[in-house]
């Protein structure tokens, strides 16, 4: 059986997959929302503030402590840093970093995403200081969807499920009624 590790695959031209060495020993799913407390009105009971919800955040994932190793190799690690690095970079003409898709296998965490955090310490070397060994710490957040962005901007909303559902009901009946013979 062959095992798959984690791909960033990127959706922006020019940029390499990012190829995990190995899987982390766990990944941390994150989700939120923005919360104001409303000031001006109080919890009956206990007196606090009442929350004023805002808005719904981005999906993260986390992943700490991912192994890169070449020591039986002998090459230098920094090969497999690099793409993370470059993936932090901003893209000409774009202003933002390269957004990937992230997956292990046939499992999609993330349609779009982008690296918000990367950190790595090197913690082994050769007797020649080559780094061999590295640790990584990865933070991946929700990238926003061009294609249902461009079309907000164009005045178009994406019909919800039960508008669609409401929407194919209307047309049988449409079709019902053209199609009888009056």
């Amino acid at each position: 059986m062959n095992i798959q590790t984690i791909t960033l695959i990127p959706e922006d031209g020019g940029k390499p997959d990012i190829i995990f060495m190995f899987n982390p020993a766990e990944i941390k799913g994150i989700q939120g929302n923005k919360i104001q407390d409303n000031t001006g009105a109080n919890n009956l009971g206990s007196g606090a503030p009442k929350p004023s919800f805002e808005k719904k955040m981005s999906n993260m994932y986390e992943m700490k402590d991912v192994i890169f190793d070449t020591y039986e190799e002998g090459k230098n690690v920094l090969s497999y840093i690099t793409p993370f690095q470059e993936g932090m970079k901003f893209i000409d003409n774009m202003k933002r970093p390269p957004v990937y898709r992230f997956v292990c296998g046939s499992v999609q965490y993330m349609r779009r995403c982008f690296i918000q955090d990367f950190s790595y310490t090197l913690t082994k070397f050769l007797p020649d200081g080559t780094p061999v060994r590295a640790v990584v710490n990865v933070s991946l957040k929700e990238a926003e969807d061009e294609k249902a962005t461009n079309l907000a901007s164009a005045g178009v909303q994406d019909p919800t499920s039960a508008q669609r559902s409401g929407l194919a009901g209307y047309a049988s009946l449409l079709s019902g009624i053209f199609t009888s013979n009056f």
